[in-house]
C-alpha cells in the first residue's frame, strides 16, 4: 500500500497574539495533519524545559500538527530532521556565514541562536497520537545577547512569509523522504 504523502494545509491560522502557537495548535489536533498556527507575537512563548522564548513582533513564530505513523522512539530523529531543515532554510539567506544545528533544538548563525524548536508529543503506548512542532525564528525582533536575528546579521528586508514558505517546501520534501525510509 502506498504511503500517504505529507502536505501542509493551505489554510494557515493567523493570529496577532496568543499564549503560544503550540498551545493553540493543541486545541486543533482533531484537524488535519499539516495545520499551521502563525502568530505575530506570543505572550508565553516557550522552549525546552519551560524556558521563555521572547516572542515580540518581528519574529516568525509558528506551530504545525503532525500525525506520524511511527513509534515515539523515532521522535528524536524527527527533531533532528526539523533542525536540519531550519538550518538549511537559514543557510539560503546566509551562505557566507556559519549556520549550524545544535542538538536538540537550536539553530545558530555565527554561534548565536537565531531559531529554536519545541516538539510536544501526545502518545499512547507505542503510538504517536500527534506531535506539535513549534518553531521560532528571529527575523527583526529583539534578542538577548546570546541570540541574533536576520537584521543583526545584515539582512533588513526579509519577509516572514517567504521564510515560512521556504521552510514548508524543504520540510515537506525531507519529511516525506524520512517517512518513506522508516517504512521501507
Amino acid at each position: 500500500m502506498p504511503l500517504k504523502l505529507f502536505k501542509f494545509n493551505e489554510e494557515v491560522i493567523n493570529l496577532y497574539n496568543c499564549s503560544s502557537t503550540n498551545d493553540v495548535a493543541k486545541y486543533l489536533t482533531s484537524e488535519n495533519e499539516g495545520m499551521i498556527v502563525l502568530s505575530i507575537s506570543q505572550s508565553r512563548g516557550k522552549g525546552r524545559r519551560e524556558n521563555i522564548w521572547i516572542s515580540e513582533p518581528g519574529g516568525l513564530y509558528f506551530s504545525f500538527i503532525l500525525k506520524p505513523d511511527f513509534t515515539p522512539r523515532i521522535n528524536h530523529r524527527l527533531s533532528i530532521l526539523i533542525g536540519e531543515v531550519i538550518r538549511d532554510t537559514i543557510i539560503g539567506y546566509f551562505p557566507d556565514s556559519v549556520v549550524s544545528f545544535k542538538e536538540p533544538n537550536d539553530v545558530l548563525v555565527n554561534n548565536k541562536k537565531i531559531a529554536g524548536i519545541l516538539m510536544e508529543a501526545s502518545t499512547t503506548g507505542e503510538r504517536n497520537n500527534y506531535i506539535i512542532v513549534g518553531i521560532g525564528i528571529n527575523i527583526s525582533n529583539n534578542t538577548p545577547d546570546t541570540g541574533t536575528n536576520f537584521v543583526k546579521e545584515g539582512l533588513v528586508n526579509i519577509n516572514t512569509e517567504e521564510v515560512l514558505s521556504n521552510f514548508r517546501v524543504k520540510f515537506s520534501k525531507l519529511y516525506n523522504q524520512f517517512i518513506n525510509q522508516i517504512h521501507s
